[in-house]
């Protein structure tokens, strides 16, 4: 497969508690050297992310909900309003899954249409927001997971996205199922588990529009490698 877009793939994600200023100062310079899709922070870095990447073309995505989607709806709503008001242009928004392992789908689907609604409210004219529906797929068996699929798509957000990546890793088979209950125009974006150009490859072969990952630059240090050894390029130095 080609990889010479595939930095354009990645959404370089920068969640940890302990995050600092100068940590994602580090992460947003770092994207807009490899021109990755976006970089993803909590609320509090939103700022910060946004004056870093100014005119890069690499977007400011935020976690919303981030990482248990136990919040109520309204909550979800007022920080997607926030993020937006400070630059955000792409949102990960964690599904409520207590709600669906409680049979509540009224509650989850009235949830994920609110939130949609909220981020094409903040739409104007070119200036397109993104959302993208988190659901935890690793916690969910077949039926909840085909039941958020339908859901998610019937909702009109524009990406469904496996896994926060505070859980195991979501397996090639579970994205190859997810991808299967897909329209095909339908985004999926895989995250959790992402640390190499392999894993990388495995993810977009199985169907992945998008990939979110903390080890952006590495993954992108091996397919440059990858890219060098396919073209026969001479590694020894010029007298």
């Amino acid at each position: 497969m080609k990889l010479d877009n595939l930095a354009g793939k990645i959404d370089y994600a920068c969640l940890n508690m302990d995050a600092s200023t100068q940590d994602i100062v580090r992460v947003c310079e770092q994207a807009k050297n490899y021109q990755f899709a976006s970089v993803c922070v909590n609320p509090w870095h939103i700022a910060t992310a946004n004056k870093e990447l100014a005119g890069s073309g690499v977007a400011v995505g935020v976690a919303v909900g981030f990482p248990l989607g136990a919040i109520a709806a309204y909550l979800k709503t007022q920080e997607i309003r926030d993020a937006a008001e400070h630059g955000t242009t792409e949102f990960d928004v964690v599904a409520n899954i207590g709600a669906l392992k409680s049979k509540d789908f009224e509650y989850v689907f009235r949830e994920l249409c609110s939130i949609v609604h909220q981020v094409r409210d903040l739409s104007t004219g070119s200036y397109k927001r993104t959302v993208k529906i988190i659901i935890e797929a690793v916690l969910l068996g077949p039926g909840e997971i085909i039941n958020m699929c339908e859901m998610v798509q019937e909702a009109k957000a524009d990406f469904i996205k496996t896994s926060t990546g505070f859980q195991d890793p979501i397996s090639v088979s579970a994205t190859h199922f997810i991808r299967s209950h897909l329209q095909p125009s339908f985004k999926l974006k895989v995250a959790g588990g992402i640390k190499t150009v392999h894993d990388a490859i495995r993810m977009l072969l199985a169907g992945a529009d998008r990939l979110g990952t903390s080890h952006g630059p590495e993954i992108m240090e091996q397919a440059r490698i990858l890219i060098e050894e396919e073209a026969g390029t001479d590694y020894e130095e010029a007298d």
